[in-house]
């Protein structure tokens, strides 16, 4: 599935902001690839996340697997909150 990774996050109508700075799906995407450890993490499953967060941070649409967005769904429910891991779900499962 093709992701556009420069879409905002919203609260309600307004977009949430961290320090000014406007919250993206490729803020999300790559903090939860390049800095959450992987549970029973294998050389391949880290570089498998180190591909994807270099290919997120370097690109404003990227390809994901079935199985891409698994792993990130994953990450994503332990790292954030159900504010952004639900709409970065969202946008995951192309709803």
């Amino acid at each position: 599935m093709l992701i556009n990774v420069t879409k905002e996050l919203k609260n309600g109508t307004e977009a949430i902001k961290v320090n000014d700075e406007i919250i993206t799906v490729r803020e999300v995407l790559t903090k939860v690839l390049l800095e959450v450890p992987i549970k029973d993490e294998t050389i391949d499953s880290v570089m498998k996340s180190y591909k994807l967060g270099e290919a997120i941070r370097n690109n404003d649409e990227v390809e994901l697997t079935s199985e891409d967005i698994t792993m990130i769904k994953n990450l994503l429910i332990g790292a954030y909150v159900p504010l952004i891991a639900g709409q970065v779900i969202n946008i995951l499962e192309g709803n």
